[in-house]
């Protein structure tokens, strides 16, 4: 077992010290390696898949893409990372290879088909930027059926942030209006969709010959998905389309209030998630993790490196241990930690609420309900996303 333990570090090693001795050209663009991902039980799929990932990198404005190809698995073991990198070692990683970005991944079975997931390492901050995934079919493993799921999947790894905007209207091809530029026009059945709307407030215009235009607004977030209902009436005969948009209706305002709450809570939650991943992945903290298990490794402590910061607040003497840096950062996630859980049931109280007195009184009046409820508001859940999925109908 040794033996060919040892060759195979020293393959790994070569391959580093030949992208190190590599040239490097002069270039603005921003310096990005692939590295290769190795597929479960089929090396020619995860080659393949490697080289579609590639090409597909080399074609992303402003990126200037290395030619060298190095897996994942062979450099993680030159450098002595888990089989996962942490941002430590991945930052290691690209610093070996003079790449500014990374993008790594893996690709698994499930069930009757692969997973890829692919991840974009930014060097100089030290984070994972964006993570998504596409399946492919473990029988189609020839290059040319892959290049377009890699294509899909890099623009999502690097396209802006979007959400999906859907209207569903009961005339076909009306005009679908945002923010005074026409989209696109409703299909035969009245439906339209657009997946690259960027996030953020829209106005919202419905436009069809001899009908009252529809006018909304939607807000939409990263990865979110909005359906707006939109309702045209027939204009009057004797009268031009007014301007002041479709119909209206009473609203339960402090139903929807009550869902609003729900999304800033949830918001807030998803926050304080994300500044308690940003505290794990600290490269300082991540280094004082090392220096403490790496103590207890060497001096055979019993029951080993448990709790990093029970250890800082006992200020500890071990070398190279900042405790004083690790209890900050403790007492930072303990404190987002509780604001977590706190707005995650603030969120769940209110949007349940709000969405119930909608269903039983859309109006907020007390007498007779609509077939329908005004807003309608579901949890939405993706491999890349989580979050809210709402129908507003007007």
């Amino acid at each position: 077992m040794v033996a060919p333990m040892r060759a195979s570090l020293s393959a790994a090693l070569l391959l580093v010290g030949t992208l190190l001795v590599a040239p490097a050209a002069v270039r603005a663009d921003t310096s990005v390696v692939v590295l290769g991902i190795a597929a479960e039980g089929d090396d020619e799929l995860g080659r393949n898949v490697s080289s579609a990932v590639r090409v597909a990198a080399s074609r992303v404005a402003g990126w200037a893409v290395s030619p060298n190809e190095v897996t994942l698995a062979q450099i993680s073991l030159a450098m002595g990372c888990e089989e996962t990198p942490d941002p430590t070692c991945l930052s290691q990683i690209a610093e070996t290879v003079g790449a500014e970005q990374l993008v790594y991944g893996t690709l698994r079975r499930a069930g009757d088909a692969m997973e890829l997931t692919l991840s974009l390492f930014d060097a100089s901050s030290h984070t994972v930027l964006r993570t998504t995934q596409e399946t492919l079919s473990a029988r189609r493993t020839d290059i040319d059926d892959i290049r377009e799921p890699a294509r899909r999947v890099l623009a999502r790894l690097t396209g802006p942030e979007t959400g999906t905007l859907r209207v569903e209207a009961n005339v076909p091809a009306a005009a679908v209006v945002v923010d005074g530029a026409e989209i696109g026009t409703t299909n035969a059945e009245g439906h339209f969709t657009t997946a690259d709307l960027a996030i953020g407030a829209h106005e919202v215009e419905v436009r069809s010959n001899g009908h009252t235009p529809w006018r909304g607004t939607v807000t939409l977030g990263r990865g979110t998905e909005m359906t707006l209902d939109a309702h045209l009436e027939d204009a009057p005969a004797d009268t031009q389309a007014p301007s002041g948009g479709g119909p209206t209706l009473a609203v339960n305002w402090t139903a929807i209030a009550l869902i609003g709450v729900g999304a800033a809570s949830f918001g807030v939650a998803g926050y304080a998630m994300s500044h308690i991943q940003d505290l794990n992945g600290a490269a300082a903290y991540q280094s004082n993790i090392a220096v403490y298990r790496d103590y207890y490794a060497a001096n055979a402590i019993p029951g080993g490196a448990t709790d990093v910061c029970k250890t800082a607040e006992s200020d500890a003497v071990i070398p190279g241990f900042d405790a004083g840096a690790v209890r900050a950062t403790c007492g930072d996630g303990a404190t987002y930690e509780v604001l977590q859980y706190v707005f995650l049931g603030l969120a769940a109280a209110s949007g349940v609420t709000g969405a119930v007195m909608l269903a039983i009184d859309p109006t907020g009046t007390g007498g007779a309900t609509q077939e329908t409820p005004a807003v309608s508001v579901l949890p939405s859940f993706g491999t890349d996303r989580a979050g809210l999925s709402a129908r507003v109908r007007f």
